[in-house]
């Protein structure tokens, strides 16, 4: 029986805001979550004792959120890495690159070597593709007469075989 002193509503709003239930287990031990939620911080005797045990939780699945966001920013850093590597060619002094294109290559190079300090303000963004970029910053090359065909493919030609998403 449930000790009347819970506010079950607020733990069980607690319990369903946690964003991985799966990594929480893992990272806890349990072998079931929901099992460990009803059995001891719901059926806990005292409300110091579930408030613990909730604790826990929130603060498992907060160690988890940093785990998870390290990962994605590892990802994007490779995959940037990448992106670097496979333009540097267009920025070689035998290279003839008008001096547009080369603005917008460069506006995104730093974009991309900025993007991991906006991900840890903002963890739900995603790296923007070169093409979408470009699109946003300057419409104007997808309009009649625009470069944007030329711009794209020679910037994704080297690295668009081995980087897809």
């Amino acid at each position: 029986m449930n000790n009347p002193d819970l506010d079950i509503e607020q733990l069980e709003s607690r319990y369903a805001a946690l964003v991985d239930r799966n990594l929480v287990a893992v990272g806890l031990k349990i072998q079931n979550l929901l099992f460990h939620f009803n059995e001891n911080i719901l059926g806990a005797d005292s409300v110091k004792e579930a408030e613990k045990l909730m604790s826990q939780l929130e603060d498992a699945d907060s160690a988890q959120k940093e785990l998870r966001l390290q990962y994605v920013l590892n990802t994007v850093r490779r995959e940037r890495d990448a992106i670097l590597k496979a333009t540097d060619w267009l920025f070689m002094s035998d290279v003839v690159t008008p001096q547009k294109h080369r603005k917008i290559y460069v506006d995104y190079r730093q974009y991309l070597r900025d993007v991991t300090v906006a991900m840890k303000k903002h963890p739900t963004m995603k790296l923007e593709e070169f093409e979408h970029y470009l699109r946003r910053k300057n419409p104007e090359e997808f309009m009649d007469g625009g470069d944007h065909k030329v711009i794209i493919h020679r910037f994704t030609y080297y690295y668009k075989g081995q980087y897809d998403r």
